[in-house]
């Protein structure tokens, strides 16, 4: 299974990669090419805008898009597409779907990443119809359209006259996994908890998600399912209650944190660092490097402790809906 797969932009960087070292090829002039590495410091205009760049000298160049011929972020560091492509990985939706350079998905209604359009820039065919397309096909598939799209987009203003809103955000967090052992050390070995972890799940974890059931089952099992190298962890109190529960998924150099709930009398009480800890753990053992960590970016009590485990933002990206849509209570993110 290919670590990044499908549906990759003409660039494969956007505006929310701003911050990031960029290795740039264009055109100056009518014949000559010349290549820059750089800090994107700023993209206006989208694909018909411009890009500032500051080299190393510390010199500011300006890049009108249509010039550029080649482009990517440079290495280590990875584009919020080239994220998107590992986050789908990890959470593989049911169903795939190929829409110009978009990425339909849909799966059984329970996640926003299992039930939205990826969004890889600008279509290449006209915006309208496209979204008239995304439309149908969420239609027929009794499901809500949403687009899942990197934050800044570059093209905003266009989707907004076509009547799509912005109603939910999320965060894609990344850090360390030797970082994230230094930061929960405070949940190793407590004798108050006792956890222990399988590969795969049972009914007593999947029970344990708070929006799963009948309707949601299908899609959390293929989700989890995937033949890849994961983890599902379970903590419990002396009593042998279950407080805790957390899964991961190892792709590549990466593990991605796909899951993780912790009772309501058990929050505050460092059950969700003994769950995250004992998830370092296995990383490091299957030799993963770097984590990954997504959820609604409204969630401040996560958002606090994520940054207290040392936790830093790669990118913010929206759940963008039809105006006259209705998107209810909030699925898992």
């Amino acid at each position: 299974m290919p670590i990044f797969t499908l549906s990759r932009s003409k660039l494969d960087v956007s505006p929310a990669d701003a911050g990031r070292r960029l290795a740039i090829r264009y055109r100056v002039g009518m014949r000559q090419e010349t290549e820059i590495i750089g800090v994107l410091l700023r993209w206006s205009g989208g694909e018909k805008g411009m890009l500032r760049v500051r080299l190393r000298s510390g010199s500011i160049v300006g890049i009108r898009v249509k010039d550029i011929i080649s482009m990517r972020v440079y290495p280590p560091e990875a584009s919020a597409y080239t994220m998107q492509r590992l986050a789908e990985d990890s959470w593989p939706p049911i169903e795939l779907a190929m829409l110009d350079n978009w990425c339909l998905r849909a799966g059984k209604g329970a996640t926003s990443r299992s039930n939205s359009v990826r969004v890889t820039g600008p279509p290449k065919s006209d915006l309208g119809e496209v979204l008239g397309k995304v439309k149908s096909w969420y239609d027929e598939r009794e499901l809500l359209p949403q687009l899942q799209i990197p934050s800044p987009s570059g093209f905003s203003a266009e989707l907004r006259e076509h009547n799509w809103e912005v109603r939910r955000s999320s965060n894609l967090m990344i850090n360390s996994v030797s970082l994230l052992l230094e930061a929960t050390t405070s949940g190793q070995s407590r004798s108050d908890l006792l956890v222990e972890s399988t590969p795969e799940p049972d009914e007593e974890w999947l029970n344990f998600i708070p929006k799963y059931g009948a309707d949601s089952s299908a899609e959390y099992r293929h989700a989890l399912g995937p033949d890849l190298p994961k983890v599902f962890v379970y903590c419990r109190n002396s009593e042998g209650d279950l407080l805790g529960i957390g899964g991961a998924l190892k792709l590549d150099i990466w593990c991605s944190n796909t899951l993780i709930a912790v009772s309501p009398v058990a929050r505050r009480t460092g059950v969700a660092t003994a769950v995250i800890r004992s998830l370092a753990e296995w990383a490091a053992e299957v030799g993963a490097r770097h984590w990954i960590l997504q959820f609604f970016a409204d969630n401040s009590a996560v958002l606090n402790f994520a940054e207290d485990l040392g936790f830093t933002t790669h990118h913010r990206y929206d759940y963008w809906f039809p105006a006259d849509a209705d998107p209810g209570v909030a699925s898992d993110v």
